[in-house]
């Protein structure tokens, strides 16, 4: 997780309150460096991007076919990874919603995604 957030289960239930998709745990990410934005990913395959002051929803990202696992921000806030029970990992532009690479030839399910930014200023 990118950030914190003291207590999603507030944010779920007073700020996004239109989010009404079962899950037995949210993952979220809360976005570098303003953390004025949280992304959201769940149960019904979609990756919501929220206004952390409004609770309002700016944003839905589709491609994934099975429930999101996890989401992070890069360190700029200008892109998001995301994992899915699809066994496909997702890199997207925030700003346009774009996803601009899918990888999809993981052998297994993959809980958990972060970025790692390596000495050439790449990123994993």
């Amino acid at each position: 997780m990118c950030g914190q957030l003291k207590n999603a289960h507030y944010f779920y239930e007073n700020r996004a309150p239109r989010y009404k998709v079962p899950f037995g745990c949210l993952p979220f990410s809360l976005c570098p460096p303003s953390g004025q934005q949280i992304a959201s990913g769940g149960e019904d395959r979609m990756i919501r991007l929220w206004d952390a002051q409004t609770g309002a929803c700016c944003q839905m990202l589709s491609g994934h076919k099975d429930r999101v696992m996890s989401v992070a921000y890069s360190s700029s806030g200008n892109q998001l990874a995301s994992v899915s029970e699809d066994r496909t990992i997702r890199l997207w532009d925030v700003i346009s919603g774009h996803c601009f690479a899918t990888m999809d030839d993981v052998e297994s399910t993959i809980s958990s995604v972060v970025w790692s930014e390596n000495s050439d200023g790449s990123f994993l």
